[in-house]
């Protein structure tokens, strides 16, 4: 029987989506099913725009980030977009996104019975279920590729760098950025701070390597979700998207951050990566699990195993792809104000991130070293060499 399977990319993009959306669309044609695409995710539901994508060219998409079909931050309209799916006879759909989509899907196949499997996308790592979410392991490659190159300036020029990177809600980028990017200080998003803590730490960790190097320097990563009181908030609280998410600022961030260590007798350079750990081709490693999940995606759709998602396994030797269901996946909780989201895992309580002492930990190496591998070591980075004037 010819199947129709369409899929859709939501939310921010990721590395290694061309991977997994290539295998996706030479298994189905393998088959010899229908495939198909919605433009800019849910947002293509709504407006009945389906791409068939079942002759189209997909040379070169697996090396470069991002969707080629799109996405968006749209929330489905139920009625809509089961109107869509009947018109063009779609028997399964695959959502690869992260816990908003996917939250999307899964109350879409709960509660009104649509058949979709679920792509664990997410450069933030914070789905439930999954030992690592698919883009995390580029994302956080770029982002410790960045943040250990930062040492050139703050070597060079005895300075404080401040180099804010994407962690909304929960500290994986900053993790990495610390333990891989060799960060001498973290400042995490999943517990506030006040400034002079920060500035405290940033001296002993200055004067650390002051005492160590004979230069004054420090690099610190800082996930754009911080919560600093005594400085001014990079949050924009009146631009949200369609899933109640205000807007960050990390430029605004990391400059707010320059002010005050200014202020406190520091110099400093800044960096704000924001989307370059969404750009560009994935590593071998998220390539491999993309297409591995896609794998799974059309395995699950095979045996009519709807209401699950692929799901990065590790047996302590080596990664591979499962399922789990998506009620699993999926937590869902209350604000005070009321509102409802899906609940996003966290760093804190992993024994990852030292919130005290502001470092990512040899635990965090341990759990990351199956698709990171070994971090480089200091002396890789700065110059290890004592240097002595001359008399």
């Amino acid at each position: 029987m010819v199947k129709t399977v369409l899929h859709l990319t939501g939310g921010g993009h990721i590395c290694s989506w061309g991977s997994g959306q290539k295998r996706l669309i030479e298994l189905a044609r393998q088959k010899g099913w229908r495939i198909l695409g919605a433009r800019d995710g849910w947002a293509g539901l709504n407006k009945g725009i389906v791409y068939d994508l079942t002759n189209q060219p997909i040379d070169g998409i697996e090396l470069r980030g991002g969707s080629f079909i799109g996405s968006s931050r749209t929330l489905p309209d139920p009625g809509k977009a089961i109107k869509t799916l009947e018109k063009y006879g779609v028997d399964a759909v695959v959502a690869m996104g992260g816990d908003d989509t996917l939250g999307a899907a899964s109350q879409l196949f709960e509660e009104h019975g649509i058949n979709i499997v679920g792509w664990p996308k997410t450069m933030d790592n914070d789905l439930f279920e999954t030992y690592c979410t698919l883009g995390y392991p580029s994302a956080a490659s770029i982002a410790s590729s960045n943040v250990r190159d930062m040492h050139d300036v703050a070597w060079s020029h005895s300075r404080v760098a401040w180099v804010t990177l994407f962690g909304r809600n929960t500290d994986w980028a900053v993790a990495a950025a610390g333990a891989y990017g060799l960060a001498d200080m973290i400042v995490p998003c999943e517990q506030p701070y006040e400034i002079s803590f920060i500035l405290e730490k940033l001296k002993e960790r200055v004067k650390s390597n002051r005492e160590r190097y004979d230069r004054s320097f420090a690099v610190v990563a800082v996930a754009e979700g911080a919560s600093i009181s005594g400085v001014e908030s990079h949050v924009r609280a009146e631009e949200v998207d369609a899933f109640g998410n205000p807007k960050l600022d990390p430029l605004n961030l990391v400059l707010n951050l320059e002010r005050a260590a200014k202020r406190a007798g520091f110099e400093c350079a800044v960096e704000a990566l924001t989307y370059r750990l969404r750009n560009g081709a994935p590593t071998k490693v998220d390539a491999m699990l993309a297409e591995k999940a896609s794998e799974k995606c059309i395995e699950l759709i095979e045996r009519d195993m709807f209401g699950y998602m692929a799901a990065v396994t590790y047996d302590g030797k080596n990664l591979g792809v499962d399922q789990v269901p998506l009620k699993k996946v999926i937590r869902w909780t209350k604000s005070q104000s009321g509102k409802v989201t899906t609940e996003k895992r966290p760093v804190k309580g992993t024994g990852y991130i030292d919130y005290e002492e502001l470092r990512a930990t040899p635990e965090y190496v341990e759990y990351a070293a199956p698709f990171l591998g070994k971090p480089a070591k200091i002396e890789e980075v700065v110059y290890g060499h004592p240097l002595k004037p001359l008399p």
